[in-house]
C-alpha cells in the first residue's frame, strides 16, 4: 500500500514539474513576441559624428507627443477600417433585404397574374359554354320547325290527293283546243335576202 502511495506521489510531482515547464515556455514565448516600444526621438543637430547622445526632457516631451499623435492616427485608421467594414456589412444586409423584398414582390405579382389568368380562363370557358348552349337551343328550335313544316307539307299533300272537285258532265267532256305556236320571224343574210329553211329541217 505504501509503495502504491509513493508511486502516485512521484507521478503527481512529475506532472506538476511538467506543468511548470510548459508555463515557463509559454511565458518566454510571450516575452519574445512582445515588441519593445521605441520613442520617436529626432536629433536637432544633424551633423552628429557619433558617440553618446543626451536627450533633454524637452526632446522626451516632443517624442511623447509624436508617439501620442502616431497612436491617435493608428486608432483613427483602425476605427475607419472598422467603420468601413461595418458599413459594408450593413450594405450587404440591406441588399439582401432588398433582394428578399423584390423576390416576395415578384411572387405576389405572379400569384395575382395567375389568379387573373384563371379568372379570365373561367370567363372564356363560361362564354364558350353559353354560346354552345345557345347554339344547341337554336339547333333544337330549327329541328322542331323543320319537323313541323314537314308535317304540314305532308298533311297538305294528303289533303290535295283526297280532295275531289265536283263538276258537271259537260265539263268532263270538254275538249281543250291548243293554239299553234307562232312561226319564228324570217331571217335575212348580209345582202338583205330572206333565208328559206329547207323542208327537211321543218
Amino acid at each position: 500500500m505504501e509503495q502504491v502511495l509513493h508511486q502516485l506521489h512521484m507521478k503527481l510531482d512529475l506532472t506538476i514539474h511538467e506543468l511548470q515547464g510548459v508555463k515557463q515556455a509559454q511565458d518566454s514565448k510571450k516575452r519574445k513576441k512582445a515588441r519593445q516600444r521605441v520613442l520617436p526621438l529626432y536629433s536637432h543637430n544633424l551633423n552628429r559624428q557619433g558617440g553618446a547622445v543626451w536627450w533633454s526632457p524637452r526632446s522626451k516631451r516632443e517624442a511623447d507627443m509624436r508617439d501620442a499623435a502616431i497612436e491617435k492616427y493608428n486608432a483613427e485608421q483602425e476605427a475607419a477600417k472598422v467603420t468601413k467594414r461595418e458599413i459594408k456589412h450593413q450594405t450587404k444586409i440591406l441588399k439582401e433585404k432588398e433582394r428578399e423584398e423584390k423576390r416576395a414582390a415578384r411572387e405576389a405579382a405572379k400569384v395575382v397574374r395567375d389568379l387573373a389568368k384563371a379568372e379570365e380562363r373561367a370567363a372564356i370557358d363560361a362564354r364558350k359554354a353559353e354560346k354552345a348552349r345557345q347554339k344547341q337551343a337554336r339547333d333544337a328550335e330549327k329541328n322542331t320547325q323543320l319537323t313541323n313544316r314537314r308535317k304540314r307539307k305532308a298533311s297538305c299533300r294528303l289533303q290535295s290527293k283526297t280532295t275531289k272537285k265536283c263538276s258537271d258532265g259537260a265539263g268532263r267532256s270538254r275538249v281543250v283546243v291548243q293554239k299553234p305556236s307562232p312561226a319564228p320571224p324570217p331571217t335575212y343574210n348580209t345582202h338583205g335576202r330572206k333565208i328559206v329553211q329547207p323542208k327537211r329541217f321543218e
